[in-house]
């Protein structure tokens, strides 16, 4: 029985797919030349290209336990209003988002993913950390307050939230303040995963910066990149 499917440039083939109990999707092109015709409504895991045309498999499952994105939209007004209206309704457990874009762009959509994302649980997320941030243009995301707005993003289901690529921008300050400060009534505590080069300095920007945004009671913790355990960010020895 069919089970997994990874889909990428490499493959010159056109298929009709009949998968049942197909559990695992890993499409890293366009599926275009695919047809999934036999398969449930629910699949466990989902890893795909967000780019344009929408990729119509985020519509071929009712359910997703875990949605791994990465962002490939055009820049500018056009890219980003296609992007507003033809991704809604996205349902899973787990939000995984990376981003090819600037922070221009990337903010307002990772709100608008947040937004539309029913029954969320975990978001991890990946920080850019390009030093060059370009001041706004008129056709910049960023700038509409619309793009911005708190109404109709509910994160009431919001257990865990893990933060990647942190390396203490202004900018990315700015993106973390805009997730923490959200109302997330389940959520633990902020997981942040720090490169090693640039563990005790993050760690301290963190403590310094970071502590107040949060609200209280909330958990703070920081591990190593590639590491599975971690502890609280006061109690860690940043020198081990």
């Amino acid at each position: 029985m069919l089970l997994q499917i990874c889909v990428s440039r490499t493959l010159d083939l056109e298929a009709r797919i009949a998968a049942p109990n197909l559990a695992d999707v890993d499409l890293r092109d366009d599926m275009g030349r695919y047809e999934i015709a036999e398969a449930g409504r629910h699949l466990q895991r989902l890893v795909v290209n967000l780019r344009f045309p929408v990729p119509a498999i985020l519509r071929r499952f009712d359910t997703i336990g875990e949605l791994i994105v990465r962002l490939l939209i055009q820049s500018g007004r056009e890219g980003y209003n296609t992007f507003i209206k033809e991704v809604r309704g996205l349902d899973c457990e787990t939000l995984v988002l990376r981003s090819m874009w600037t922070v221009h762009q990337f903010e307002p959509s990772m709100l608008h993913l947040l937004r539309i994302c029913n029954g969320l649980k975990k978001f991890v997320v990946t920080l850019r950390c390009s030093e060059l941030i370009f001041a706004c243009t008129s056709d910049c995301p960023r700038t509409w307050p619309e793009s911005y707005r708190n109404d109709n993003i509910s994160l009431d289901s919001l257990e865990e939230l893990e933060i990647n690529g942190f390396t203490g921008k202004d900018h990315q300050l700015d993106s973390v303040n805009l997730l923490v400060g959200r109302n997330a009534p389940l959520l633990k505590g902020v997981v942040f995963r720090l490169p090693p080069r640039d563990f005790l300095k993050c760690s301290n920007i963190i403590r310094d910066k970071i502590r107040g945004m949060l609200p209280p009671g909330l958990e703070l913790w920081a591990c190593l990149e590639n590491r599975k355990s971690f502890g609280i960010l006061d109690e860690l020895n940043l020198y081990a």
